[in-house]
């Protein structure tokens, strides 16, 4: 039986995320193999990680639970995880234009079980408000991103025709205004070289890869 109860994990993460000095712990909940996951079940471990993704928006997203939030855009097919992932991604202190090509994919990734979920309280499930979805929060972060999603404007208008009729004509007006606000965005200034963005085996400068 595991040690900790949900509720006393929830818990625990509300105090952590608003502690900046205990940054450290909450970053170290997001690891897999963490103990607090053992005899846990599968929608149960999602739960308490999409849980501790959240925490960082209001706390700030740091270098080492960047690399968690990009690995979940980048591989994850949960729409929760996904959701909690691309909300906490607006933590960031730095916006890159790599990490627009970690959005895209998770739209890729999740729009054929793009199911309402809520950000707002433990559990991911909505009943008494609207809720969201991943592919909204990954629109929000790529307006966000502004000028640094210009890179990726060919897969989102590719993804606008609606081929095979996945989005809903709500959602069709809200990446139409995604592309119009990346478009409208003043051009990026060129990065530093301590811009870096995790790609999945290790950090590297956008700037130092066009050289």
């Amino acid at each position: 039986m595991p040690a900790w109860s949900e509720a006393q994990f929830a818990a625990l993460v509300g105090e952590l995320g608003t502690d900046p000095a205990r940054r450290d712990q909450l970053t170290d909940l997001l690891r897999e193999d963490h103990p607090v996951y053992e005899q846990r079940g599968t929608a149960a471990t999602i739960r308490m990680r999409g849980w501790v993704l959240l925490a960082f928006q209001h706390l700030g997203l740091p270098g080492p639970a960047l690399i968690y939030v990009l690995e979940e855009l980048d591989n994850g097919r949960d729409a929760y995880l996904i959701a909690a992932a691309a909300h906490a991604l607006r933590g960031s202190t730095t916006a890159s234009p790599a990490m627009a090509g970690f959005l895209v994919r998770a739209i890729t990734n999740v729009r054929d079980h793009d199911d309402i979920v809520c950000l707002r309280n433990y559990g991911a499930y909505t009943v008494d408000e609207p809720g969201t979805t991943a592919v909204r929060e990954i629109l929000e972060s790529l307006r966000w991103l502004g000028p640094n999603g210009r890179g990726v404007l060919p897969e989102l208008e590719t993804l606008r025709e609606n081929r095979s009729g996945q989005f809903s004509k709500s959602l069709l007006e809200e990446l139409k205004n995604t592309i119009e606000v990346i478009r409208s965005s003043a051009p990026p200034s060129e990065l530093q070289e301590n811009d870096r963005v995790f790609n999945g085996t290790g950090y590297f400068s956008p700037a130092a890869q066009g050289r």
